[in-house]
């Protein structure tokens, strides 16, 4: 019987399963010769409809170093992240299911790794499997086998950065427990497979205090399987993920030429693969390409000896960077070394091989690759580039529910936008006014008008419905009895252009009482964080503002990457509220900008931020944020979140008690002090992280929450005297650095 993971477990593998059955019994029987270390094997089954989970379930009776983990379907980063939060070893290491390794990898990695003093990544050679269970199977060395210049072990990014550029292969390695857990690094949840690794493999390997190499290849990596994330890509799952690993670099390493360069040789594999794959080079492929590229300093590019002339040629057409800095006989050099290394190495027929795809790749780019993508960029219209033919830039969704009265003012501000490459999605939730007359009469005179008639089922419903039909890259949300500035999109769509980390971006907006002629623009937001990128994940001041969802620009794939929508609670309140949070929560970069982009009307009978009596549903969209932060899994950032959370919800639920009917405030205080203190008990309020203002707010409200309504009613808008009658002179105190502490506001120049 073989030995069970005991409490002392040194490395747990995680196994990410999705219909494998073809080939998981080679892949699961491959670990049971590892005996040497004490080993438990985590078999993730993401929701297969083959007859996988039986194939697990009987190596779980047979070997108790296996464990099944059943769950629904949600791609292979949540898969893998899911085994990293149950494991108990030491080290962590991942084994594809269609894959397979030598007897004893995992002995001898970690044999490695106590010699070496425990590393944070301890990585080994791999062999490719090139065209699998044919005839002409064969291995091959990976690409950077015997090709590392490694000094002293263990060593660090910095030190080798001759590891990028290369397959991640985050399978040929033990990363140390503590170290992914500290720092709380993850593969990002991507539906699908996504290429979670490569993020995950930049940024582990860009932190890691200590790697160890070995040039033993022990695993064996199925290429290009039918089905396979690497086999079946969208066309522009590189680019993204080729974004993602810059904004790692630029975080972690933004002055690191060598690390860098590794950065670009990833950047021209990708371009380069998109311009090589037979597929049409679309508009959109043809945008990501030139962001990549017009992306990469030019000093560093020349210093690249690896580059072929077809790719300086290319960057140079793309960039009009002239490069002549690295000569060809360097170029040359470098090749002739690979070619050295390979026939030391691999052989003769590998080497010869080699050559003999060079030479034929060579010839056949030699015309292609600079035409093909002049053809590309030609097609790319002048402004805003990036897209397929007929697909719009943005796609602005616009619910309405009896707004007669003022959709024609709405509709008519968003046509005479300074940009105008958008389609508006106007969906009508089942008006009974005259609504759909005037929506329809619009979108017959303009065709980026697109007119869509449901049943009522409410905002978030609606904009739900949208979201699903929408083709544009950015998503912009339009309130039918708002107006737009007139260059409020173009502002939005240039800035986001500018850079490919850029989730989202935020302007402002005026409260306006057209009535009365008043239009004031509000700027909430410190200027320290106003026009420049930030990680909204990490400033709180941001989950204390207004939601104004329509004062901004979304990239559509991250929202549909992050599984971000809209609760669907009846009528029109709140269901913004959720919504923003998790995109703030989710976003790894954005920027807000102090420009007007919205006319808020505030003057409009019935509105949902004049009806009290739904003031009641901002609860459930906070019962929603909590539930979607409880899925996410413990670290450093979750625990921020959590507080974050606290505080927003404090300020949203304080804010709804000062528009409350008087009737109604006692009710909805109790409420919120109960809620409160769950979350007390619970240990999800840290008082410590809690600034003492708010702090003595929310404690007051916990503990009378009917004497503090009527206090807090009685001294609306009068914030010195509530603080005095709160808490004497320190309160005041308080009340007073708080508001100092918010900073200058934003105020740009126009």
């Amino acid at each position: 019987m073989a030995a069970c993971a005991g409490p002392g477990v040194d490395v747990t593998v995680v196994v990410p399963c999705y219909n494998v059955e073809r080939y998981l019994v080679q892949a699961l029987e491959s670990l049971r010769a590892n005996t040497r270390c004490a080993l438990e094997f985590l078999v993730v089954n993401d929701g297969s409809t083959d007859g996988s989970i039986g194939i697990m379930r009987d190596f779980e009776r047979a070997d108790r170093r296996f464990r099944v983990i059943d769950k629904k379907n949600e791609g292979y980063g949540a898969s893998v992240n899911r085994g990293f939060s149950e494991a108990r070893g030491t080290y962590l290491a991942i084994l594809e299911p269609d894959d397979w390794i030598d007897a004893h990898m995992y002995d001898e990695l970690f044999e490695l790794a106590t010699s070496w003093r425990e590393p944070d990544i301890v990585k080994s050679s791999f062999w490719r499997v090139l065209e699998p269970d044919t005839p002409s199977e064969r291995n091959e060395h990976c690409t950077y086998h015997h090709r590392l210049f490694i000094g002293a072990q263990p060593f660090t990014l910095h030190e080798v950065p001759g590891l990028l550029g290369h397959h991640p292969s985050i399978w040929t390695c033990l990363y140390k427990r503590s170290f992914l857990a500290d720092l709380g690094i993850r593969l990002p949840e991507f539906p699908g497979a996504g290429w979670a690794d490569t993020p995950f493999c930049m940024e582990a390997l860009c932190r890691a205090r200590s790697i160890a190499y070995t040039e033993t290849p022990y695993y064996h990596y199925r290429e290009e399987l039918p089905g396979s994330s690497s086999a079946t890509r969208a066309p522009l799952l590189p680019f993204e993920r080729y974004e993602d690993q810059k904004a790692i670099v630029e975080r972690y390493c933004p002055d690191d030429v060598g690390i860098l360069r590794g950065l670009y040789e990833i950047g021209f594999n990708y371009v380069m693969g998109a311009l090589d794959s037979g597929m049409a080079v679309t508009d959109e492929v043809s945008a990501c390409i030139d962001r990549i590229l017009r992306s990469m300093s030019p000093d560093i590019v020349s210093s690249m000896p690896y580059l072929r002339a077809d790719v300086r040629a290319l960057y140079e057409e793309r960039t009009g960077h002239a490069d002549n800095a690295c000569p060809r006989v360097r170029h040359l050099g470098a090749l002739a070394y690979d070619s050295l290394r390979m026939l030391r190495y691999h052989g003769l027929g590998p080497a010869a091989s080699r050559a003999g795809r060079y030479i034929g790749r060579r010839l056949a780019r030699r015309e292609s690759v600079i035409t093909q993508g002049r053809a590309a960029a030609s097609r790319v219209p002048a402004g805003i580039t990036g897209l397929p033919e007929g697909t719009p830039t943005l796609s602005v969704l616009i619910p309405i529910y009896n707004v007669e009265g003022y959709l024609k003012e709405c509709l008519s501000s968003l046509a005479h936008q300074t940009f105008s490459d958008f389609e508006a999605l106007c969906l009508d939730d089942g008006s009974t006014d005259g609504s759909s007359d005037v929506t329809r009469d619009f979108c017959a005179k303009d065709d980026r008008f697109v007119y869509v008639r449901k049943d009522n089922s409410g905002y978030g419903a609606t904009l739900n419905y949208g979201l699903a039909r929408a083709r544009g890259r950015y998503v912009a949300v339009l309130e039918s009895d708002d107006a737009l500035y007139p260059d409020a999109y173009r502002q939005l769509i240039g800035r986001a252009e500018s850079d490919g980390r850029l989730r989202f971006v935020k302007g402002t907006y005026s409260l306006w009482w057209p009535g009365k002629g008043v239009d004031s623009v509000q700027h909430e937001l410190s200027a320290v964080l106003c026009n420049r990128l930030l990680d909204p994940r990490r400033e709180q001041a941001v989950f204390l503002l207004r939601p104004a969802i329509w004062s901004a620009v979304y990239r559509r794939d991250f929202l549909l990457h992050a599984g971000i929508g809209f609760l669907e609670t009846p009528g029109a309140a709140f269901q913004d509220t959720s919504f923003v949070f998790k995109v703030l929560a989710s976003a790894p970069c954005a920027e807000f900008c102090d420009v007007p982009i919205v006319h808020y009307r505030q003057d409009r009978a019935g509105s949902s931020v004049n009806s009290a009596e739904r003031a009641s549903l901002v609860c459930e969209e906070f019962l929603e944020i909590g539930r979607w932060l409880d899925e996410r899994p413990e670290d450093s950032l979750t625990a921020r979140l959590r507080h974050d959370f606290q505080v927003a919800k404090l300020n949203a639920y304080l804010w709804n008690l000062d528009r409350l009917a008087p009737g109604l405030k006692a009710d909805f205080a109790r409420r919120a002090a109960r809620e409160f203190s769950e979350a007390d008990r619970a240990g999800k309020i840290e008082w410590s992280r809690w600034a003492a203002w708010k702090a003595r707010n929310l404690k007051r409200l916990m503990k009378d929450p009917v004497t503090y309504a009527k206090r807090r009613s009685s001294l609306i808008g009068n914030k010195p005297l509530f603080a005095l009658a709160l808490g004497g002179p320190v309160a005041l105190a308080e009340a007073m650095r708080e508001r100092a502490n918010r900073g200058r506001p934003c105020r740009a120049s126009r």
